[in-house]
Formats: C-alpha cells, structure tokens, sequence
C-alpha cells in the first residue's frame, strides 16, 4: 500500500509544472527514499539469516555436545568398571596364590567329587567336577574349607602323573567374583585361572613351568 501511494506521489510530482531543479530534487528525494527502504530490508533480511544460523549452530552444537557427554560418561563407566574388575582379579589370584602356597593337609580325603561334597555338609553349594578333569592327568586327593573373598569355599587338591601339586577352588558365585570369570594371571610364581562354570565359581593354582 505504501508503495504505491509512494509511486503515485512520484508521479504527482513528475506531472507538476515545476521547474526542472526544483522537480529533479523532488524526485531524486523520492528514489533515495526507497533505496533506503529497500537498503533497510536487505538489512533486516541479512540479521533475520544471522539469526536463524546462529539458532540453528547453536541446535547442532547442542547435539554435539549432548552427544560428546554421553559418549564421555560411557567411556568412563566402562573404564571404572573394568578398573574394579582387575582391582578383584588381583585380590582374588593374590588370595588364592597365597592359600596355594600354604601347603596345607586337606581336612577330608577321597579321591570322589561327590564323597567331599558328602564329608564338607557345611558348604553352602555343591562341590562338582570340573569339566577338564576326566580327560586331564589330576587326582583328586582332597579337600578342606577356605575362603574367597570371605565368601565359603572349597580347596581341593590335585595332583599330577609327575607329582606336582595343584590347587582347585570351588565357591558360590557372587557379583564380584562374576566380574573376572575366564581370567588368566600369574602370581607369586603361579599360574591363576579363574573361571565360571556349573554355576560355580572356579579358580586352579599351578605351578609356572607346568604348561
């Protein structure tokens, strides 16, 4: 609307018996009336851009960083938990290597999974055979009570074709020991596998160089 009473206003003036000075300031005020206008728009439609790119960097930025903090906290969960899983390894090969290592008499002897398990009532899971002992070259001499991590267990000793000693331990599992099934670690000059099987808790105690 207001452009056209701005043209009509143009031409009014263009119309007018006036002077060619006087009518060429009249019209020229009039077109740099407009090119102000127009000036003012491109202006405005610049800052309107600006600001629906910045809205929109900001939006992206915003992903980005939401994105970054998930990853961020993920990561280190995960290295907190592995960290706590090798913190118990440790105690728990530590603690094992050092029963191992005692050399103690088993309190109850037979060379029967399942007379153990009859003789230590006290055990609060089953004692059972491990899988790799039938075809292995172990015998089974005996067993006595111990503890893994404060949690009951049974400390049964094996002996090879060559007369080496080794240790199996047998428990209930529980949230932490669950964390290092399947670990392999060597302390105290001993080769510690833990591992998870029959729903018990395993770990056997062998010497180094017995491969």
């Amino acid at each position: 609307m207001k452009k056209n009473i701005d043209k009509h206003i143009k031409e009014y003036y263009e119309n007018l018996q006036l002077d060619e000075v006087t009518k060429s300031r009249l019209i020229s005020s009039i077109n740099q009336n407009e090119k102000q206008k127009s000036f003012s728009l491109r202006v405005y439609q610049y800052f309107d851009e600006l600001i629906s790119y910045r809205k929109l960097f900001l939006t992206f930025t915003s992903i980005a960083a939401i994105i970054l903090v998930y990853f961020g906290i993920n990561n280190f969960l995960n290295q907190t938990e592995d960290n706590f899983s090798s913190a118990i390894l440790y105690r728990v090969s530590k603690e094992i290597a050092m029963n191992h290592n005692k050399k103690l008499s088993p309190e109850f002897y037979s060379n029967s999974f399942s007379k153990l398990n009859t003789d230590m009532a006290n055990l609060d899971f089953t004692i059972v055979e491990p899988s790799f002992y039938e075809e292995s070259n172990y015998d089974l001499i005996g067993s006595r009570y111990c503890t893994i991590q404060g949690n009951i267990a049974a400390q049964l000793k094996l002996k090879d074709k060559e007369d080496n000693i080794y240790t199996l331990y047998q428990s209930a599992v529980t949230e932490e020991l669950e964390k290092i099934k399947d670990k392999i670690s060597e302390r105290n000059g001993l080769i510690i596998k833990v591992w998870e099987e029959k729903g018990l808790f395993f770990g056997l105690a062998s010497p180094v160089n017995i491969k």
